[in-house]
């Protein structure tokens, strides 16, 4: 992946993490609602498309990359963001104003695994077409 990807995935997936922090600011709802035309129980395909958009942001942004000498795969960099968007769930338990439902986790859940999954798939595909994906050892 080029650098410059990296760095405009790594501000996507930031961009993203900022609307969910000021989604759950006690007037931050309101102003996201009033400005982006999404009602209360209609913000399913809202929940798919933006934490599927977090996902495959995460995907990109840190492919090849390696944290704590071991290699941030697809699958676990997903992991983490179904753990990051789970959690930002229940935070709505406790925010004024916010309402917390197995509905919204699940078309998060499911926006990751599609949109997430889907870019994954792709680095591996574009990694194996352009010949610069991580080389196996022969086996013996």
């Amino acid at each position: 992946m080029r650098r410059a990807s990296r760095w405009v995935a790594g501000g996507l997936a930031a961009l993203v993490m900022l609307t969910l922090l000021v989604a759950n600011l006690p007037r931050g709802r309101p102003w996201l609602v009033d400005h982006l035309g999404i009602q209360p129980g209609q913000d399913k395909i809202g929940h798919f498309w933006l934490m599927g958009l977090l996902g495959a942001a995460l995907v990109v942004a840190t492919r090849g990359r390696s944290f704590f000498g071991r290699s941030l795969g697809g699958p676990v960099v997903l992991a983490g963001a179904a753990v990051l968007v789970g959690l930002d769930e229940a935070l709505q338990l406790v925010v004024p104003g916010r309402a917390a439902t197995w509905e919204d986790l699940q078309a998060s859940w499911l926006g990751i695994a599609v949109l997430g999954g889907g870019a994954w798939l792709g680095c591996l595909l574009v990694e194996r077409l352009a010949g610069t994906g991580t080389q196996r050892a022969p086996e013996a």
